[in-house]
């Protein structure tokens, strides 16, 4: 790669940021980038612009500096809130990475379709705005061997040419789908050309949906999950960027303990943000509960809709009307997510595809009195929202056009049965009905209205989060804005509003500082209570009645987590004073000591990732908390299984079977088996070193493994737990 002018990039000096390793410089093409992004109004003035420019640059001042000569890789967290313009962090950060030196930048850009599409084309169109005559990037979308290993090789010896200056070389700039086909592909592609020479950014959108491996249910990581560490592999120096909105406390922690993250940024809104707490701390007026009794599946069969649709329908007619009687060319649109089930999304837009045609009927019609009945309806409709909206024009002005927004309103389902994507271009009414499509990353111009008669029985927190398409830019519009929803999701949206920001201020007071030290911090300052109201309604904080053993059974899953716990078992372990336990030949040792000490020193910091390992154990780890606040001197029986020595356990489908040897039923008075090995009274961690072996038990994955198993005495073990912030604390 050409030589880099060295006053182009500044180290840092004691002066700089915490935990930057250079200074990024802005150069000319950022600022062109300002330039369009604020004409576009994608960024409301240059200080909105500036605050993203800032926070990008401390991103890539923590990354690998792209001068450097050595391999290596680092890891980066982003953490923003939903819809608050992410993608619009992830253009500025590729385009001063770009500007400052790294050449291939590759960003993993949605799992469905219509989001890779709507990701690539927002990143093209911008970036694409910064050239001023002269191509900056050669870009490529899904790219693969057979199509563009030739173009692939002239960029990086375009790259390693002298007499291609700087100013002159192009950047390579991948946007992939983030499904297991495509990164294979890409993966194919990167190891056909060498890249020892090229520094690189990989930005991960939206990495806790598929950059973690986070599906408790499954045995086995994804397969999305795999082909991202085979394309780490083939870049021998990069930083890899994750962009989350998920402050969620165990997605984050199993990010930590996955990846060993070197650094965190959080990321910031700018003016007329409206998230959770406007919604439903500041704003709660506007969000309308659903009964119980309009459900989906209370209304199978119903031809007439339900009461509350009908609300939500005419409260977004009469403010999409009231826009067009101010003259505003806005988006307008109605979001209903009334499950994930197809059939449904049938009966809802049926309904309101029938509502609109009778409510056109009416108000066409020569029958004044039935006319003025729907008007009285749209009225009182008009009252509620007026109360939100103290400027709103009159009702006078607004009735007579409210048949123009309801003739000309796109109805559309939008799922996986659905051959068109929603076109924004042709029409300024939308009124969407969907499911899974219409979650994480999808954006709904102009949203207004949502009606999402759903439970929350059975979503998790992330997933109920991500569903929150209402949230972003709707300052200006805000008392326009309603959200009706069942109460129990109503509950868990507001519980998730302070669990959010706890986490946030507790990473903000961490920030420069090693993310290990803030995964233990979160533990030790965890705000907590039992309960028996399922208020996050999430199954890995909310922890089920009863549960006494945990086993790891994957303790192989990450060797950087290995080295971790290996020398976290060693420094632990280097000075207790173990004590052989003669009723098994001395076969085992034991200790004694606080849970305090076991728990700060020991388990708060050993890793537990992986499926099963990081979310189940996230729990327990939650429910020793709770013990050590209600008894702060309780005791721990720590054993040293088999003396430390290494014992070999088979895999299947990469989990250890069993973690714990049976008892042996050939002998009387035998060996009573490891789950015995425990004080009923309390906790017990038991350490064991373990040889993890193939299904087969002929190879050997990976030797000498520390690996744990806590028993919970029925105490601790007994009634369900939900991690919930207390009142004033964030």
């Amino acid at each position: 790669m050409a030589r880099r002018k060295a006053e182009k990039i500044t180290f840092r000096d004691d002066g700089a940021q915490a935990g930057a390793l250079w200074t990024p410089a802005f150069r000319e093409d950022l600022f062109q980038l300002r330039q369009h992004l604020v004409a576009t109004k994608k960024l409301g003035s240059q200080g909105a612009f500036d605050r993203v420019r800032d926070e990008a640059a401390r991103i890539l001042g923590q990354c690998l500096p792209p001068t450097g000569s050595e391999q290596g890789r680092s890891t980066g967290l982003a953490i923003g809130y939903v819809q608050s313009g992410k993608t619009l962090s992830m253009t500025v950060l590729t385009e001063l990475a770009r500007s400052n030196g790294f050449r291939v930048i590759i960003v993993l850009a949605g799992t469905t379709k219509n989001l890779f599409k709507q990701s690539r084309e927002r990143f093209e169109g911008d970036l694409g705005a910064v050239a001023l005559g002269r191509q900056r990037y050669r870009m490529f979308a899904n790219p693969a061997v057979d199509t563009h290993a030739r173009e692939f090789e002239a960029l990086v010896e375009e790259w390693s040419d002298d007499d291609f200056d700087e100013a002159n070389q192009l950047a390579c700039f991948v946007c992939v789908m983030k499904q297991h086909q495509h990164l294979e592909k890409l993966r194919d592609l990167l190891e056909s050309v060498d890249l020892s020479r090229v520094s690189c950014l990989v930005i991960d959108d939206e990495a806790d949906q598929a950059g973690l491996n986070n599906k408790p249910l499954d045995p086995q990581p994804s397969t999305t999950y795999r082909r991202i560490r085979e394309i780490r592999d083939q870049l021998p120096r990069h930083t890899y960027v994750q962009y989350t909105a998920t402050p969620q406390a165990p997605l984050l922690i199993s990010l930590v303990d996955m990846l060993s993250p070197d650094f965190a940024e959080l990321l910031g809104t700018g003016d007329g943000y409206t998230g959770g707490r406007a919604f439903f701390v500041q704003q709660s007026s506007l969000i309308k509960i659903i009964p119980p009794s309009e459900f989906p599946d209370q209304l199978a069969g119903s031809v007439e809709p339900p009461a509350s649709l009908l609300e939500a329908m005419r409260i977004y007619f009469i403010g999409a009307t009231a826009s067009r009687v101010q003259n505003k060319a806005d988006h307008r649109s109605m979001l209903i997510h009334p499950s994930f089930r197809r059939p449904y999304h049938t009966q809802y837009e049926e309904w309101v595809t029938q509502v609109t045609k009778r409510w056109r009927s009416v108000l066409r019609s020569d029958d004044d009195e039935e006319r003025d009945a729907l008007l009285e309806e749209f009225k009182q409709s008009y009252a509620v929202l007026k109360k939100t909206v103290p400027d709103i024009p009159a009702f006078e002005d607004i009735a007579p056009k409210l048949k123009i927004d309801i003739t000309r309103a796109v109805i559309k389902t939008v799922n996986g049965d659905a051959l068109e994507e929603v076109d924004w271009k042709a029409n300024y009414r939308h009124i969407l009905v969907g499911g899974t499509k219409l979650d994480r990353g999808y954006t709904v111009q102009g949203l207004t209205v949502s009606y999402m008669p759903r439970g929350a029985g059975t979503w998790n927190a992330d997933t109920i989060q991500q569903r929150a398409r209402w949230f972003g830019y709707k300052g200006e519009y805000l008392g326009y804005c309603r959200v009706y929803l069942p109460q129990d999701l109503a509950d868990a949206y507001s519980a998730y509003v302070e669990h959010e920001e706890h986490v946030r201020a507790q990473l903000e007071r961490h920030r420069g500082r090693s993310l290990r030290d803030w995964r233990r911090a979160f533990y030790l300052e965890m705000p907590m209570r039992p309960t028996r109201q399922n208020v996050l309604l999430d199954p890995y904080v909310h922890l089920s009645d009863g549960a006494t053993w945990f086993k790891q059974r994957e303790p192989h899953f990450s060797a950087e987590a290995v080295e971790r716990n290996r020398s976290l078992v060693s420094s632990f372990t280097r000075k207790l004073k173990f004590v052989p336990i003669e009723a098994h030949n001395g076969r085992h040792s034991l200790v004694r000591l606080p849970l305090k000490r076991v728990f700060e020193d020991f388990l708060a910091q050993y890793g537990l990732v992986g499926s099963h390992d990081g979310f189940h154990g996230f729990g327990v780890m939650c429910r020793l908390v709770e013990h050590l606040r209600r008894d702060g001197d309780a005791k721990c029986a720590f054993y040293l299984m088999g003396n430390g020595e290494a014992r070999d356990r088979r895999t299947s489908n990469d989990l250890i079977d069993n973690l714990h040897q049976g008892r042996d039923p050939r002998r009387r008075n035998g060996y009573p088996g490891d789950a015995a090995i425990h004080d009923p009274d309390v906790v017990t961690v038991q350490l064991y070193t373990v040889n993890v072996l193939d299904e087969n038990g002929s190879t050997t994955i990976m030797p000498g493994v520390p690996a744990i198993a806590i028993h919970l005495p029925r105490h601790v073990a007994d009634g369900d737990l939900v991690i919930q912030p207390r009142a004033g604390q964030a």
